[in-house]
């Protein structure tokens, strides 16, 4: 009698559901995630494990940065193996979002027909959903300072990590073997694991905080890693050469996450590096849009770490026009002051021919600049010249910036740097909608 109840509940929650979904996408309130997923928790508490139980393989990825990136590059590879996957691929990635992600998937009856699912979980969403998904495979990217505010000092981060692994001794772990704070999570639990790194000469960049294990060795490990000129990446694992679209050697990190990932659930070398070849650059996170001839590349930077990375990427250019993009909604992280942390000095070997600030904390970025540059000339109302040959621009308003950039024919060519809710704002202003709906 129970299981009846339990069923035409959740049948009446997805029927419920799929109508608010179709409302809020046809009024134009965004992709639908977050108030069915509230609807759905409210009206069956256990439908997240109905649908979770439907599908065989489950593969969860968190981590401070590089989430969604490895979750569309194991995707792509699953899916050039011919496996039917479903992944979270617009990053919603907290418990509301993985519920509306099932039900605009399934059937009307509630059905699911995928062998695969492959989530990014938010790190503080990990120990509560872990037992309802029952994952096989865990993936942990890395362990960085990451939204104070949000998840205050690091160690709260790893104690969410534990938890959720004490949770979930039958899974596989895929874990980054050069992050020291990584390692140490996993003292004493019982779960098969599988290490992946960079050869020990690319790892300096990384500024990884704690004492490496001693005697530790990677399972895979990443050399002879080429930037193309497109800023693609190419790298060897033994004999084996992979190549992926998205930039720069800190998204090394995240193929090697996805091949780790591949390789734990038995699929082929082929079809590996066939998916990352296939594998379409996240949104956000290196993509490419053009409008009225202009053309942007957008590079995610929430964090001091990520800052960094994106910064060093950006030595391969020559002389390029960027625009910095910093928000503080709740998304970003109320707090930015993580950019003093994050290495602005780094501008000064990339030697920008202009730089365009934005977004509601622009103000910040602006003084940061005058910190790291000590010659810095007001040249008009929002206009300077730091180092007597760079341009900075101030226009904080996202809209009116690009506007402002169009109508002056600044460039042709410009790297966005952003954080995630400027990167939809931005987004939004070139192709009218924020995410790929």
């Amino acid at each position: 009698m129970l299981k009846l109840v339990v069923a035409i509940n959740n049948q009446a929650t997805i029927s419920v559901v799929k109508l608010v979904q179709k409302a809020v996408r046809l009024l134009g309130r965004g992709d639908g995630t977050a108030l069915p997923g509230l609807i759905s928790e409210k009206m069956s508490p256990k439908l997240l494990k109905f649908f979770a139980d439907q599908i065989p393989h489950k593969i969860l990825i968190t981590g401070t940065n590089g989430k969604t990136t490895t979750q569309i590059a194991l995707s792509s590879i699953l899916r050039a193996s011919g496996k039917r996957v479903l992944a979270n691929a617009s990053g919603s990635n907290m418990r509301r979002g993985l519920l509306s992600l099932f039900i605009s998937k399934c059937d009307r009856r509630g059905k699911l027909n995928y062998d695969y699912a492959v989530l990014e979980i938010e790190e503080a969403t990990l120990p509560k959903v872990v037992q309802e998904l029952n994952p096989e495979v865990m993936v942990f990217t890395n362990l960085y300072r990451d939204q104070l505010d949000a998840y205050a000092e690091i160690d709260r981060t790893k104690e969410m990590f534990v938890k959720a692994l004490k949770l979930s001794p039958q899974a596989k772990v895929v874990f980054n073997g050069d992050d020291p704070r990584l390692s140490d999570i996993l003292k004493g639990l019982e779960n098969e694991c599988l290490k992946f790194g960079l050869d020990p000469s690319y790892i300096l960049d990384f500024k990884y905080e704690g004492e490496h294990l001693k005697n530790q060795k990677n399972d895979l490990v990443a050399s002879k890693i080429k930037i193309n000129d497109d800023l693609g990446t190419r790298f060897q694992i033994e004999d084996e050469e992979y190549s992926f679209a998205s930039p720069g050697i800190f998204n090394v990190y995240n193929a090697l996450a996805a091949v780790a990932s591949a390789k734990s659930l038995k699929i082929l070398i082929p079809d590996i590096k066939k998916g990352l070849l296939l594998m379409k650059t996240p949104f956000g996170r290196g993509e490419v849009l053009k409008k009225n001839s202009i053309t942007y590349r957008l590079l995610l930077a929430k964090n001091p770490a990520g800052l960094n990375l994106v910064f060093q990427l950006l030595k391969h250019t020559n002389k390029p026009n960027l625009i910095i993009l910093l928000n503080d909604k709740i998304a970003d992280g109320r707090d930015v002051s993580w950019i003093w942390d994050a290495d602005f000095e780094l501008l000064k070997d990339i030697g920008p021919n202009m730089v365009i600030l934005g977004g509601s904390r622009a103000e910040e970025l602006l003084l940061r600049l005058k910190y790291t540059f000590e010659d810095v000339v007001k040249m008009g109302e929002r206009a300077y010249l730091i180092d007597k040959k760079i341009q900075v621009f101030f226009t904080p308003d996202i809209k009116e910036l690009v506007n402002f950039a169009e109508r002056e024919k600044l460039s042709k060519y410009f790297y966005v740097i952003h954080t995630y809710t400027a990167m939809l704002e931005f987004r939004k202003r070139l192709l009218g909608k924020a995410l790929n709906e």
